[in-house]
């Protein structure tokens, strides 16, 4: 199955990093796109408030 996603250009985010990034990247293009005003909108809140995590821990998986 593995193989057949990636032949089809997916693949299975499996570890829980990469997950977590997923899930921000999802977050913040939702409500981007569904929101008809602009945002002013605390990102690092709103982002561990959704995930039910530390702001500092997500925020490690972007450093160098």
């Amino acid at each position: 199955m593995k193989k057949e996603l990636r032949n089809s250009g997916f693949s299975l985010k499996t570890d829980r990093k990469s997950q977590l990034i997923e899930q921000m990247k999802s977050l913040v293009v939702e409500k981007i796109h569904h929101s008809n005003k602009l945002l002013d909108i605390k990102w690092p809140e709103f982002i561990s408030e959704k995930l039910h995590l530390n702001y500092k821990y997500l925020s490690s998986f972007f450093l160098l």
